[in-house]
């Protein structure tokens, strides 16, 4: 999604309500960052994800799309995390 930071053409509009700082080109990217850190990721060990997905569920939210694999990772590496994300 860092293509999301792009400039965007200048006949593109964008519902303000939709807007946030990761999205924002006019946005710091340190700034945007941040926020998709704390507000839009889930990360950290097999347990923290399961709490924040626990979090999630206290609230209604029935699916999450997940995107385990990044940069270089092993497979063998995103399936061990996938497991322990299920047994958490």
């Amino acid at each position: 999604m860092v293509h999301a930071r792009d400039p965007h053409p200048p006949d593109y509009e964008v519902d303000v309500s939709r807007v946030n700082p990761w999205n924002d080109p006019g946005s710091r990217t340190d700034v945007g960052v941040r926020y998709s850190l704390e507000k839009a990721t889930l990360y950290g060990t097999a347990a923290r994800v399961a709490e924040q997905i626990a979090e999630l569920r206290d609230t209604g939210v029935r699916h999450v799309l997940c995107q385990m694999s990044f940069g270089y990772l092993p497979q063998e590496r995103i399936l061990d995390f996938v497991r322990r994300s299920a047994s958490a």
